[in-house]
């Protein structure tokens, strides 16, 4: 069985035993850190990680936002790399030195950060959610890296699926039967329908 194989089939296994693993990385430090030995630890469900990249080329994309920093050429794919940190208003302290790439909800993208620190496992009862504490959109739990235990370590774990869907919205004429499944009607368009009909 190849090395690649038996991840699968741990993870697999990880899912069905209430656990699953989350890539912990740091993205800078805010404005008014007065110590920056204490830049906050973010994370990333794996499942969500194709691979852990050094920073790659970036050529910038004209008249796009601060948000994304351009695009780069993984492997013969041209992808959109999103700048983590200025989404969180955070600052690399050395420039944003490593690129998530990460596959979900049909998508390819690239997330530039400034560390990668772990990989760790984790029960889902180590996962609060963040629904009451944060006033942002981008994070969605805080996972106590140490355990259940008084004084751990939180990890923001961040909502990657609505950042990417803020920030790189489908265009209507992406959304079609043929890449959804899902026929889509424009409004008007159903009344007009039925009044033909």
């Amino acid at each position: 069985m190849s090395h690649s194989q038996q991840d699968i089939e741990q993870r697999v296994q990880l899912a069905g035993s209430n656990m699953f693993e989350l890539l912990l990385f740091r993205l800078g430090e805010a404005e008014d850190y007065a110590d920056a030995d204490q830049r906050e630890l973010f994370g990333i469900n794996v499942f969500k990680v194709r691979e852990i990249l050094a920073m790659p080329e970036i050529t910038a994309v004209a008249g796009s936002s601060g948000n994304i920093l351009g695009v780069a050429d993984i492997r013969g794919q041209v992808i959109p790399v999103l700048d983590l940190a200025h989404i969180v208003g955070l600052r690399p302290k050395n420039g944003p030195k490593i690129l998530l790439v990460t596959e979900f909800a049909r998508t390819t993208q690239g997330f530039a950060v400034e560390e990668v620190d772990d990989i760790v496992q984790l029960e889902w009862n180590q996962v609060l959610s963040a629904e009451s504490h944060s006033g942002g959109r981008t994070v969605t739990s805080f996972a106590r890296i140490d355990g259940n235990i008084e004084d751990t370590r939180l990890a923001q774990v961040l909502d990657v699926e609505r950042i990417v869907r803020d920030i790189l919205p489908a265009k209507e004429s992406e959304i079609t039967q043929e890449n959804t499944g899902r026929l889509v009607i424009k409004p008007g368009e159903a009344r007009r329908a039925r009044a033909r009909g």
